[in-house]
């Protein structure tokens, strides 16, 4: 705390910091989450009560209709949140309703992301109008995903991404598609997203424009999720014990206990599965090459 702001040693405990305390406290704050906010952010300790915390709180109760969910997006608040919160707020939140979104979307975007209303509206205006053209439908939840990433992204990153995705055959209409179904596949760095599609492509035989329509897989550990349950499946597929072709989204999404008991406990007296699995054996070290491997199908 003290080296985030060391000008909180000479606050006046009485006057200054303990109104802010009880007032967190009032509010139904728990003492662990009181710690890590004025902690993380000392400077809240030293903002007025009366013209920025509680405006700022009482704000934020009436858009939510909820004092659980204001807390929450309280407790993410930075020192800038409260300068400019009731000043940016109330204005975005009117162009988001001009936009046709519904109360549930902005409350949502609010508690998960409450930094993408604190910009500027004619940013948020073009970040809407970007959202919408990349073909995104303003009452889904996924257009609070999408608004987030795009304030977060420069657009050189925007460009770079694309370009890698281009590397793989996307058009851009691929990108979009993608982008609609899980925006946070173009913030994924160039090196994560290049070394998943070169295992997709390269090793799995998956056609790369059948990625753009599955990017969820894109996100998952390359290393722990997604390369030992596929090898494992295009194991059992070219031993002939399981019938193809399989949804590479399954695979990869299914609850661990799931894919374990189906694919993995089943045939576990196969040689080398579990080594496979747990990440020791290559499909290769088993004497597996591509030609074998293309022919065991994954959608």
């Amino acid at each position: 705390m003290v080296t985030r702001d060391p000008s909180i040693l000479v606050a006046h405990s009485e006057k200054t910091v303990l109104p802010k305390l009880e007032f967190f406290h009032s509010i139904g704050m728990p003492p662990h989450d009181i710690a890590l906010v004025t902690s993380r952010t000392p400077r809240i300790l030293r903002c007025s009560l009366e013209n920025c915390i509680i405006p700022f709180y009482g704000y934020l109760k009436n858009l939510l209709q909820s004092d659980e969910k204001a807390i929450t997006v309280l407790k993410q608040a930075r020192s800038f949140f409260l300068q400019v919160g009731l000043r940016q707020l109330p204005p975005n939140v009117a162009i988001l309703k001009k936009y046709g979104v519904n109360e549930s979307i902005i409350s949502s975007l609010t508690v998960h992301y409450p930094e993408s209303l604190m910009m500027r509206s004619d940013e948020l205006v073009k970040i809407v109008n970007r959202v919408i053209e990349l073909g995104i439908d303003v009452s889904k939840s996924v257009f609070v995903r999408a608004i987030n990433v795009l304030h977060c992204m420069s657009k050189s990153t925007w460009e770079a991404r694309k370009n890698a995705y281009h590397k793989w055959g996307w058009s851009e209409s691929d990108i979009h598609m993608a982008f609609a179904i899980h925006p946070e596949c173009m913030r994924l760095s160039e090196k994560k997203l290049m070394s998943v599609m070169e295992f997709c492509v390269n090793e799995m035989n998956c056609e790369a424009k059948a990625i753009a329509r599955r990017p969820t897989v894109l996100l998952y550990s390359l290393e722990k999720r997604v390369m030992p349950r596929c090898r494992v499946v295009k194991l059992l597929m070219v031993k002939g014990l399981i019938k193809g072709p399989y949804n590479l989204l399954t695979i990869v999404t299914i609850a661990d206990k799931t894919f374990s008991e189906r694919f993995v406990m089943k045939y576990d007296n196969v040689p080398g599965l579990l080594d496979v699995y747990h990440g020791k054996l290559s499909l290769q070290d088993l004497g597996i090459y591509s030609s074998e491997l293309a022919k065991a199908k994954l959608v």
